[in-house]
């Protein structure tokens, strides 16, 4: 295995960060490049939260809290107690007492002049983080989700009403004026391989790929472009994709997809091992390779052996 491959990440929450995790087990993270979505982000309480952005930090810089996938590990939540004490709003959004640090400080340095990227960049230094962190734009960019009481912000959705209301549709707003850093496009053009990690592609990934020009670049690229299924069959590992898959108008199940991502040029699709031998064949028939492997994470070492295979993919093209 070569662990000087060089790897451009595209990545939201939680599925996606699991393969990170293993990706820097099996690969020089000097070498992986973390492209994230910032189609999450949004202003809380007058601070500036970037909840993608801080997961991936947290999880290379070794502070994440692993049971929840979000957070920093054995955080207190002093604040948000006294904070809902005095009357404050919008607590739903659960940040603690170590966390509220990386908001104040992003916040108080844009306000400054910084960009997102240029906070992310120095918050890595600061953690000593080896990998590339590379928000997927400057411009801030928001997802939204049409549900049964209105138009609500992605975070709202998932957090505040714990997805239990039925997404209509989604809204990435912004996204048509944003443009990619120049660290994404880079990372990119300069990769052996981009991989599309298993966060949920309508509200994790996609955002990614409307940031001009990543989504032609990537068609445009003439190297493996691997996904990996967030899903099996019609059940996701986590969230509700299927759901959100459905708001855009495909089918909740892992050919949906593989229709979105061939849209984008992706090469290989890895689905898990016991994926149905109908859905396989509608995949191949948009023109990827499908590859089975256990693409459940329930520990490091599963991570680590879905990312080997990754690499292998990668290597070898095929």
């Amino acid at each position: 295995m070569r662990r000087d491959m060089k790897i451009a990440l595209l990545t939201g929450g939680t599925g996606g960060v699991k393969l990170l995790l293993g990706l820097c087990k099996v690969l020089d993270p000097h070498n992986l490049k973390i492209i994230v979505n910032t189609g999450d982000n949004f202003t809380w309480n007058g601070l500036y939260i970037a909840p993608d952005v801080d997961t991936v930090v947290y999880a290379l810089a070794g502070m994440l809290d692993l049971s929840k996938m979000w957070g920093v590990c054995g955080d207190t939540f002093h604040f948000l107690v006294q904070a809902e004490i005095l009357g404050l709003e919008s607590t739903w959004f659960r940040i603690g007492d170590k966390d509220l640090a990386m908001h104040v400080l992003r916040t108080h340095l844009m306000k400054r002049g910084y960009t997102l990227s240029q906070v992310t960049r120095y918050v890595c230094e600061r953690l000593r983080v080896l990998a590339e962190v590379i928000p997927m734009t400057d411009a801030h960019v928001e997802t939204h989700v049409l549900t049964e009481i209105g138009d609500l912000h992605i975070q709202e959705f998932l957090v505040k009403y714990s997805r239990s209301l039925t997404p209509l549709g989604i809204t990435i707003k912004g996204v048509e004026e944003a443009e990619a850093t120049r660290e994404a496009i880079n990372a990119i053009k300069s990769s052996d391989a981009v991989v599309l990690g298993p966060s949920s592609p309508p509200v994790s990934i996609l955002p990614i790929l409307l940031t001009r020009p990543i989504g032609d670049l990537l068609r445009r690229l003439d190297r493996p472009k691997i996904a990996i299924s967030p899903l099996i069959g019609s059940r996701p590992v986590s969230g509700v994709t299927d759901r959100l898959l459905r708001a855009l108008g495909y089918r909740g199940d892992v050919t949906g997809v593989a229709e979105l991502y061939s849209k984008y040029g992706v090469t290989h699709m890895v689905v898990h091992k016991d994926e149905r031998e109908d859905n396989i064949e509608l995949i191949r028939g948009l023109g990827m390779e499908v590859i089975k492997e256990n693409i459940v994470m329930e520990s490091l070492d599963q991570a680590a052996r879905l990312a080997e295979r990754v690499l292998k993919l990668a290597l070898s093209g095929s």
